[in-house]
């Protein structure tokens, strides 16, 4: 995600202004200044996740995916527990 964000600072220093970068995206400048404020770990919603990517997919240094934005699964929370995959058939019965 900090790669991410790097690249999104540089895309955005290449606008004339803050302002006009967050008007492409949608979303507000003072949004858009949170996401890049050095040590965030604020994330773009869905939205804005993929105007980046949509905006940037024309950037020599290519586009920043929606995807870079999403938690590793070193980044997730350990609940615990483990579930099982398996689905009940039609007649009750588990799928394993």
């Amino acid at each position: 995600m900090d790669e991410a964000r790097e690249r999104l600072r540089r895309w955005v220093d290449t606008h004339d202004s803050l302002v006009a970068v967050a008007k492409k995206l949608g979303c507000h400048p003072s949004y858009l200044s949170l996401l890049l404020r050095d040590g965030s770990t604020r994330r773009p919603g869905l939205d804005v996740a993929f105007a980046i990517e949509r905006e940037t997919r024309e950037w020599p240094e290519g586009p920043v995916l929606a995807s870079e934005w999403t938690k590793s699964t070193d980044e997730l929370p350990d609940l615990g527990h483990t579930s099982s995959l398996g689905t009940a058939g039609a007649g009750g019965e588990s799928c394993r």
